[in-house]
């Protein structure tokens, strides 16, 4: 008489039932990643929702710097390039803003002194003209933050540009 030892026999039949549900959930997704991770070239979008948002910005050093004051129409754009042999890779940020480009750039210098950055050059308009400002900040030797602030009249909104070397 032998004793058989292991798995009753209807669970080893749900074991390739299994398998083969979880390969038609998984694979439609590891297609699609395959595809989105092998395009070269830049990612460029438009809001701070959807797939490429979330992939590329949220959580980055991009996402905690923020946003001072936005305009909700146009929605902020964003363009991506991921690092590539010696490339550091970049994540610029373009949008409208109702503040003025010095009240942006001195939020933007206290959100990076906040997050361990060094501010190395900083460029404000003259007293009696508000309307372009720009900032640096180092997040590593050869890596920086930048920020630019312009306003030309009459316009009512700044236009913000920044970009964040490297691929955090």
């Amino acid at each position: 008489m032998t004793i058989r030892r292991g798995l009753p026999a209807w669970l080893r039949s749900l074991i390739p039932l299994g398998t083969a549900l979880l390969l038609m959930v998984l694979l439609p997704f590891l297609f699609f990643a395959a595809l989105f991770w092998a395009a070269e070239g830049s990612w460029d979008f438009e809001g701070r929702s959807g797939l490429r948002y979330w992939v590329f910005v949220k959580g980055s050093r991009l996402d905690r710097l923020g946003l001072v004051a936005p305009v909700q129409d146009p929605p902020p754009k964003y363009s991506v390039s991921l690092q590539e042999g010696t490339f550091p890779g970049w994540k610029v940020l373009a949008y409208q803003s109702t503040a003025t480009p010095r009240a942006i750039i001195a939020a933007y210098a206290e959100r990076c002194q906040a997050l361990g950055l060094r501010v190395t050059k900083r460029t404000e308009p003259a007293d009696d003209d508000d309307s372009i400002a720009s900032l640096v900040c180092e997040i590593e030797p050869y890596l920086d933050a930048e920020f630019r602030a312009e306003r030309k009249p009459p316009a009512t909104t700044t236009e913000v540009g920044l970009r964040v070397w490297g691929s955090d």
